[in-house]
């Protein structure tokens, strides 16, 4: 058996011997770089120290052409010594070599033929590429299908993944105070940004305003519109000739834009998305309100705190696609009572919603604003009723009169059921 073995083991040895024979040398003489990831050296290596220093390994593979084949070779490598290490790595790298040499040249390697022109990807006048870029890889230190995004397509926002990575280039471009618009255009917003953090207010609850009583009018000066709040803004500026524009914003009670980074889909973080609103209410004087909402929270009603956070530069328009010209958009922020949590009686709730709604609408009026935006306050993730909040508002406006103090009032309301119970009662 042992015998029949070694017969069989010779058979093998001159099949492959023959099959790459001196007349094929010219058409193989160059090495597949493919096959280099396969090759097993140790076994080839480990088999030719231990057979003796004139025998050739018994595989081939590392050498499509096998030098040992003729006897000129099999002299040649007599009179070189031995294979080492060093020598074997460096005929390897002179074959490599070889034969990206010669693929740079247009040869193919394989058969030592003329290849085929390759496929420009970029025109050779204008450097441009004939075909756009299926997609790009957003690196984040591991390969996630996640982060792979469309060249040419925009992030989706209605996804919780693209309301993330949208607040994120929100965060960075708040940090940079620029960004390249479009058209490619730089837009800076450092004196903005740095102004409307300086002149950021912290209101204290024990603050009240005292309005001087105005005339009724006879004309309704209040519209509905079922848009976003900064789409409503930028209408009344653009086409209300209305600059001083101030927005009611429901804030989150215990953090500031609430989770505006991690995709949240509340009021308060579309804003925050779409502006540098998240830069002013972070401020350090700020953190009074948020504590005391941490700390005494118990009935979840909160407190008559606010914020007024002037000129904040808005850069998304409703669809978060970066604006060519950004505007500024004042706004205030208060946090409604939580009907989800509070085991309050809904009298005590009504009473806080009032109080807080008329605090805001008279502090935008003190500070000299003639347009004012607002939207159903408390009832997205606060789990208030629309139709309250709308009461709230009509007894505000019109009975008491609020509305005169203003040129235009715009309630932004985007969504269609809640759009219909304001737009009857307005």
């Amino acid at each position: 058996m042992y015998c029949g073995a070694l017969e069989t083991k010779k058979r093998h040895h001159l099949e492959s011997r023959s099959k790459y024979s001196t007349k094929n040398e010219t058409k193989t003489d160059l090495l597949r770089i493919e096959d280099l990831d396969d090759v097993n050296y140790s076994e080839d290596l480990d088999d030719h120290f231990r057979r003796g220093r004139n025998s050739a390994p018994h595989s081939s593979r590392y050498n499509p052409t096998n030098q040992y084949n003729s006897a000129q070779n099999r002299t040649e490598h007599i009179s070189r010594g031995p294979i080492t290490m060093n020598t074997f790595t460096e005929r390897i790298h002179r074959k490599v070599q070889k034969s990206m040499m010669k693929r740079k040249e247009g040869i193919n390697v394989y058969n030592s033929a003329e290849a085929p022109p390759r496929k420009q990807l970029y025109d050779t006048n204008l450097n441009i590429p004939n075909k756009p870029v299926k997609s790009i890889s957003i690196y984040s230190g591991f390969n996630d299908e996640k982060h792979q995004r469309s060249y040419h397509s925009p992030i989706d926002p209605s996804t919780e993944e693209g309301r993330k990575w949208i607040a994120r280039k929100t965060r960075g471009i708040q940090k940079l105070r620029c960004y390249v618009s479009p058209l490619g255009r730089d837009v800076d917003l450092d004196n903005d940004i740095a102004s409307c953090m300086r002149e950021t207010e912290l209101i204290s609850p024990e603050t009240n305003y005292y309005l001087r009583p105005k005339i009724k009018q006879s004309f309704r000066n209040i519209s509905v519109v079922n848009d976003q709040m900064f789409k409503a803004a930028s209408n009344l500026i653009n086409k209300g000739n209305i600059r001083r524009v101030c927005a009611i914003n429901a804030s989150h009670p215990t953090k500031p834009c609430g989770n505006w980074l991690t995709g949240d889909y509340s009021h308060e973080c579309i804003l925050s998305r779409q502006s540098a609103l998240f830069a002013s209410v972070s401020q350090n004087r700020c953190d009074k309100m948020f504590k005391s909402h941490k700390f005494d929270n118990l009935d979840h009603l909160y407190s008559d705190h606010m914020i007024y956070s002037p000129n904040v530069p808005v850069i998304r328009d409703s669809d978060e696609k970066m604006l060519e010209f950004p505007f500024n958009v004042t706004i205030i922020s208060t946090t409604p009572p939580d009907m989800y949590e509070s085991r309050c009686p809904s009298k005590m709730v009504y009473e806080v919603l009032e109080r807080r709604i008329r605090k805001a609408i008279q502090l935008a009026y003190q500070k000299r604003h003639d347009g004012i935006i607002l939207d159903a306050f408390g009832c997205d993730i606060y789990g208030n009723d629309p139709e309250v909040v709308c009461e709230i508002y009509k007894k505000l406006l019109i009975d008491e009169n609020l509305c005169a103090y203003f040129k235009k009032v715009v309630f932004a309301i985007p969504e269609k059921k809640v759009f219909l119970i304001y737009r009857i009662a307005f």
